[in-house]
């Protein structure tokens, strides 16, 4: 993602949560309305619901429960649509009015605004809110707050708001599709906020947010495929202009609401779920998909729109109007995540309730359900790293694009920066890990570093020149020899030294073999290659040994090279063949559970007879065990797409997140 090390590098203050900490008193709350509002404090939820009733709910911290009973601090009256917090006491939008709830759990009244109240926010000792055509700003007038200044809005009726971190400028949407910036002090518009490109007619929903360290606006707006970054200035009249996106798993990210710090905030993904971004570094911090549905009603419920009107267009039709389909009654109306993302929630149109917690991702509904226990053991940090690899002794090690590199002991989690590699003009490729030595791969060859000094133990550069992208698979190098003609063999290369071990033959019966992706076997040394045959264009596996022609193989939906085996999609399963002998499976009949994978990426561990793999659309990590006895999905870890994983000694699973720069350790599923 563009950007991200500019925002790093800048100075931001340190929150402390326990300043967000309100533990008031009450008795057992009843009510199972609709959830109206959520408020995520540390140690306390604050529900409000449709029939008026306002609850606190205990929120614990560690591996063990969540949800303590909740109490009862309101229990009728005008629902309070938004919830803010005060500085010791909880703000509600009562209709025209702001409600007090105190530390003491007494509700009081605040000043009357003279409109409904859209939204409310807290920034800077000062209370904002939005109510008919303006933004109110509230000071403390002795025990309340009093209406300090009225800054007017080009149109009424504002959903959502939003205050810059110096307090002086104010960010209001109005559904479906149209937000401002003000300046607070003079009304002066500066910039306007709308949908951008193929969105601009089919968003149903806009929400905007100040970064917490910098002069930018970030755009949330279903339906959209990504969060989009804005310069916050313009001249008036003006669309913000843009900068950058930033990636996300839906497509349908409304409502939208931050941490009472202000530096997180979260968004609701597909009707159900919740992603958490941490706007300080633009990274995704928790994504939990909530839902369990099969992709084709996922994909239904994310789209929340029907064709009603359409015209005849060439050969076909285009659609001309769409209409919204109604909220299904599990759907979230309101989301919250708490200070330094402590927990994130969701509440439901049926009254239900779902907490996240952020250290461990254990899932707990409000009615004292557990949906998920706790999975996640730890996080460490490694920086960036554009590729990596876990070693056979339990390690990992980071090479980031600078050069820099990173190792990290699994299982004492110690992290190493090693120094830097002059990686001056290389296209690097991958990186591999053999004893005592790392194995770089780039576009134009291949050099070893001692792991430990990261000083040179061999270059191969001379001795590949020529053999367009080199491959290490199996604890061998390997690369083919491309002179204008099909490459002929694979030359061999041992690893540790560098030096050349032997060449393969690669022939077919009925022509020369067009070398394409390699893997090999490290135990027998046989190699597989999907390529073609001069003869036979359509590239498919091929297995080769030393001495004896090429045997072609199944139609593979993917290779597994840690294990040289292929794995064979049927409908709703999928089953996994050695390459060496595809007619006798390792595993069969293994669940998609109505689940996408990416099964190029799923990893297998045939001693321990388990495999793991994400699934593309809500990220949850699945783990089967190969005899077909159990099938296991972990939800709450869909922000570390991985692009690696390794079992460490100690029966836990170690994941690396590119997109977060961090290993994650996720206890493994009982037998």
């Amino acid at each position: 993602m563009t950007g991200t090390k500019r925002v790093e590098g800048k100075k931001r203050a340190v929150v402390d949560p326990a300043a967000f900490r309100w533990d008031p008193p009450g008795a057992e709350a009843v009510s199972a309305a609709p959830v109206c509002a959520l408020l995520a404090l540390t140690g306390t939820l604050v529900v409000a619901r449709a029939d008026g009733a306002v609850e606190a709910v205990p929120v614990a911290e560690g591996p063990g429960a969540l949800l303590g009973r909740p109490r009862a601090l309101r229990r009728s009256g005008p629902p309070l649509t938004a919830l803010a917090w005060g500085f010791g006491e909880v703000l509600g939008a009562a209709g025209e009015r702001i409600a007090r709830i105190g530390a003491d759990g007494v509700l009081r009244d605040g000043p009357g605004l003279g409109a409904p109240i859209g939204a409310l926010c807290t920034r800077a000792g000062k209370v904002f809110a939005v109510a008919g055509d303006a933004v109110h700003t509230l000071d403390r007038a002795g025990e309340g707050w009093a209406v300090v200044r009225r800054t007017p809005l080009p149109f009424d009726g504002g959903h959502d708001l939003d205050i810059d971190r110096n307090g002086k400028y104010a960010l209001v949407c109005r559904r479906p599709r149209e937000g401002v910036v003000v300046e607070l002090e003079t009304g002066a518009g500066v910039g306007h906020l709308r949908p951008g490109g193929h969105a601009a007619k089919t968003t149903t929903e806009l929400y905007g947010r100040f970064s917490p360290v910098a002069d930018n606006v970030y755009r949330f707006s279903s339906r959209a495929h990504h969060v989009d970054k804005l310069a916050r200035l313009a001249r008036s009249g003006r669309s913000l202009g843009f900068r950058h996106e930033l990636e996300q798993p839906s497509t349908w990210c409304t409502p939208v609401a931050s941490s009472p710090d202000g530096r997180h905030v979260a968004s609701r993904q597909s009707g159900v779920g919740v992603l958490v971004w941490d706007l300080a570094t633009e990274r995704q911090v928790l994504f939990a998909e909530l839902d369990d549905a099969d992709r084709e009603a996922k994909y239904a419920r994310s789209a929340r729109r029907a064709p009603v009107a359409a015209r005849a267009l060439g050969d076909g039709i285009g659609i001309t109007r769409w209409a919204a389909l109604p909220v299904s009654d599990g759907a979230a109306l309101a989301i919250a995540v708490a200070p330094g993302a402590r927990y994130a929630a969701v509440g439901g149109a049926d009254g239900s309730l779902t907490v996240v917690d952020g250290a461990t991702r254990r899932i707990e509904h409000g009615d004292g359900r557990v949906r998920q226990a706790a999975v996640l053991t730890g996080v460490v940090p490694t920086g960036p790293a554009a590729r990596h690899a876990f070693g056979r002794d339990g390690t990992w090690t980071g090479l980031a694009e600078d050069g820099r590199v990173t190792t990290v002991d699994l299982a004492t989690r110690e992290v190493r920066a090693l120094g830097s590699l002059d990686l001056i003009g290389l296209v690097v490729l991958g990186l591999a890990v053999e004893d005592d030595v790392l194995v770089v791969t780039h576009a134009a060859g291949a050099r070893g570093h001692d792991r430990a000094t990261l000083a040179e133990v061999w270059n191969a550069d001379d001795v590949l020149a020529g053999l367009p992208r080199p491959t290490y698979s199996g604890g061998v190098l390997l690369g083919h020899p491309d002179a204008g003609e099909w490459p002929r063999a694979l030359i061999r290369y041992d690893p540790r030294t560098g030096e050349r071990d032997g060449d393969l033959t690669l022939a077919c019966e009925d022509g020369t073999f067009a070398a394409g992706r390699i893997v090999r076997d490290r135990r027998t040394g046989d190699v597989a290659v999907l390529g073609a045959c001069v003869w036979h264009q359509r590239p498919r596996w091929h297995l080769f040994r030393d001495g004896s022609p090429a045997v072609h193989l199944p139609a593979f939906d993917a290779v597994v090279p840690e294990v040289f085996a292929g794995i064979s999609r049927q409908e709703g399963s999928w089953s996994l063949h050695p390459l060496a002998n595809p007619d006798e499976p390792l595993a069969s009949g293994l669940t998609e559970g109505g689940l996408s994978f990416i099964y190029p990426a799923l990893h297998v561990d045939l001693a321990r007879g388990l495999a793991v793999g994400q699934d593309f659309t809500g990220r949850r990590l699945a783990v089967w065990r190969l005899d077909g006895s159990a099938f296991h999905l972990h939800d709450g870890l869909g922000e570390a797409w991985s692009t690696g994983y390794a079992f460490s000694d100690d029966g836990a699973l170690w994941l690396h997140s590119h997109k977060g720069d961090s290993l994650y350790r996720a206890v493994l599923p009982s037998p």
